[in-house]
């Protein structure tokens, strides 16, 4: 009785790690070659295993996950997504004109809605709320890319094209009033 007890618990952990596989397997949460997150690991599946899944990390350093944690633990797959969400906030300095104001949602609105690689699913800009230093602006649209080093050439564009809109409606954005500048004078 004792030794089925022991035996019992002794593969309690393999077979855990066996289930877990099986359930990776059968499901298809993640597949070789997926960037995905289990639990707050996030990493390349290099290898699903009976055991383990092996990640290659951001870091370039190779992480093994027991398959029972897949199990227990909620799984993100990012290469199974359709779309990236872009959604920053500007902040508008306050001195800007609500014509101003008016010309940047617009300008942001017209380059959102022709952009090639933005979704038209609902692209926004709108002005959200009096900041303690800056006017808020809240930008959301879908880039259309699953992929992440896309996803940062699309957005760089469409940054550097919201920057130019805002340039050509005379505003400027807010630095924020954390951050402390120190002029340097000389003294004769």
């Amino acid at each position: 009785m004792i030794g089925g007890v022991a035996v019992a618990l002794a593969l309690q952990k393999p077979l855990e790690d066996v289930f877990g596989a099986l359930s990776l397997y059968t499901q298809q949460q993640i597949r070789i070659g997926n960037f995905c997150r289990i639990g707050t690991d996030l990493g390349t599946a290099e290898e699903i295993g009976l055991r383990t899944t092996r990640l290659r990390t951001l870091e370039n350093t190779v992480l093994t996950v027991p398959n029972a944690a897949p199990a227990t633990q909620q799984i993100g797959n990012y290469t199974m997504r359709r779309k990236i969400l872009y959604r920053p906030n500007l902040r508008l300095r306050y001195g800007t004109t609500r014509e101003q104001l008016d010309q940047n949602l617009g300008g942001i609105r017209e380059m959102l809605t022709s952009h090639e690689h933005v979704l038209q699913e609902a692209p926004r800009v709108r002005f959200t709320q009096f900041g303690d230093d800056a006017l808020i602006l809240e930008v959301f649209a879908y880039l259309k890319t699953n992929d992440y080093a896309m996803y940062l050439e699309y957005a760089e564009d469409v940054n550097i094209k919201i920057l130019s809109i805002v340039e050509a409606a005379g505003t400027q954005l807010a630095v924020s009033g954390r951050e402390m500048r120190v002029e340097q004078t000389n003294s004769v």
